[in-house]
């Protein structure tokens, strides 16, 4: 049986690919960096941005701010050749309102790279039945080591290619994939079932998505 793609090792590749050439970089939802990438380079300027002030302390970045929820975000139209973007959209409230700012400040001919998971994912759809209210304790269970501080309450209202499309425009790349199972309760066994029924999943129902936006040169 041929190994699955693992969409996190996809999502790593092109990000490191991209911020090689480019000169100013955004890690939308940065936060603390607990399980970023450095895509610091000689040649550019990483920014990150998140809700929680905890990026203040991510060491990945060259600047961060904290943003305020839902409002406009602090940077110059055209801002971006990149904004990456690491399992944050699923916990987006307003869509429009977030893509547009996205789109807003990414410079013409700049991508948006994003990894989040598949609303029709098992995961999600678990996600979807636990109330966010207990998502730390049951969390706790089926995902050993996760920290309360990094839990927060999931939309899944930009987790499908129509979801995407319809707020970003057409996609340039677009991947539904699972990897390793996070979620196993800290058993062997466990995992090792799940990552076996990562290999027979229909392709609609794998747990994570990648995709890039491009935004037209001549926009």
């Amino acid at each position: 049986m041929t190994m699955a793609p693992d969409p996190d090792r996809i999502y790593e590749a092109a990000a490191l690919e991209l911020a090689a050439t480019a000169s100013r970089v955004l890690d939308f939802g940065a936060g603390r960096g607990l399980h970023g990438i450095d895509l610091r380079t000689p040649h550019n300027t990483v920014v990150g941005c998140d809700v929680d002030s905890a990026v203040l302390a991510n060491p990945l970045l060259h600047r961060a701010e904290v943003v305020a929820l839902g409002a406009p975000l602090p940077y110059d139209d055209g801002s971006f050749d990149l904004i990456v973007c690491r399992y944050v959209l699923e916990h987006v409230e307003c869509p429009e309102t977030v893509s547009a700012e996205l789109r807003r400040i990414l410079a013409p001919g700049g991508t948006i790279l994003a990894i989040t998971p598949n609303k029709y994912g098992y995961v999600a759809v678990a996600a979807s039945i636990v109330p966010n209210p207990l998502h730390v304790a049951v969390l706790k269970l089926v995902q050993p080591g996760k920290l309360a501080e990094d839990t927060f309450p999931t939309r899944y209202r930009m987790n499908t290619r129509r979801d995407l499309e319809r707020a970003f425009g057409a996609l340039s790349y677009f991947l539904r994939a699972s990897g390793p199972s996070a979620y196993h309760f800290g058993i062997d066994a466990v995992a090792k079932a799940f990552n076996l029924l990562h290999r027979i999943l229909p392709e609609p129902l794998h747990t994570q998505i990648v995709f890039r936006y491009t935004r037209p040169a001549q926009s």
